[in-house]
């Protein structure tokens, strides 16, 4: 059960972040250098540049809500075949 939440709550979370990256919302596309020390974009900015931060924020937060959904899917079988 704890699995089913769990996993539930990172499809949530992925779903926001697709419907941030939709609305281009700045945090994720453009973030402030400053956060170089603990949120991933901010160095693919420094390193790559600003043109690159959207592709590999895409590929993050796609990764992020597939690999959710596969924890979901088996916990939600499990949970109703008992």
């Amino acid at each position: 059960m704890l699995e089913v939440i769990v996993c539930g709550i990172n499809v949530i979370i992925g779903a926001v972040l697709v419907y941030g990256l939709k609305r281009q919302w700045r945090w994720l596309t453009d973030p402030p250098e400053w956060m170089f020390a603990f949120y991933f974009p901010a160095i693919v900015k420094i390193v790559h540049g600003p043109k690159h931060v959207p592709l590999f924020a895409y590929i993050a937060v796609y990764g992020t809500l597939l690999m959710s959904l596969a924890c979901l899917i088996p916990g939600l079988i499990n949970l109703i075949q008992r």
